[in-house]
């Protein structure tokens, strides 16, 4: 399972790595985070603002960031689950599915709003996902995080066995 760990580990990273570039030129004024602020963008004001600021090849490229966010939805959550799981903390690692269920349905409002518009309905829905899902991965993240050095500590602490 370690070794599975590491895969998708390593897969999440790389396709982490291929949003961030593909997503680079969606950061303007408006949008100072590109697709992360339009996932938070809260009100059809703030997201009809960051859509202008994109022009007319933003919108296409934002639905692109968000079909290869369909990957990595199904990565990160496992990715954090398995580590988790790995380090016992089961009851949390049972929670992240959660944060990929946010997200897509995070990403099927945003589609609507690059397509139809942004609308107050849209955006609200968009926004509560992505916050929740947002406040999901920063939890596991941090336990994953803490267990990881919690486990590498008590090593490190340990004596050497010698056979």
């Amino acid at each position: 399972m370690k070794a599975t760990f590491g895969a998708l580990a390593l897969a999440t990273i790389a396709v982490a790595a291929a949003l961030m570039i593909l997503g680079a030129p969606l950061k303007t004024d408006p949008a100072p985070l590109g697709i992360v602020s339009f996932e938070l963008a809260a009100d059809v004001h703030t997201a009809q603002a960051m859509l202008d600021s994109w022009g007319p090849e933003g919108a296409p490229l934002a639905a692109r960031n968000l079909g290869l966010d369909a990957l990595f939805l199904l990565l990160y959550p496992a990715t954090l689950a398995l580590g988790l799981w790995l380090l016992g903390a089961r009851r949390l690692a049972r929670a992240m599915p959660l944060a990929g269920a946010l997200d897509l349905a995070e990403n099927v409002a945003l589609l609507a709003v690059l397509y139809d518009g942004p609308t107050a309905t849209l955006t609200l829905v968009a926004f509560t996902t992505a916050a929740l899902k947002f406040l999901l991965v920063i939890w596991g993240t941090l336990a994953l995080a803490a267990l990881a050095a919690r486990c590498l500590l008590t090593r490190a602490a340990s004596p050497t066995r010698r056979s």
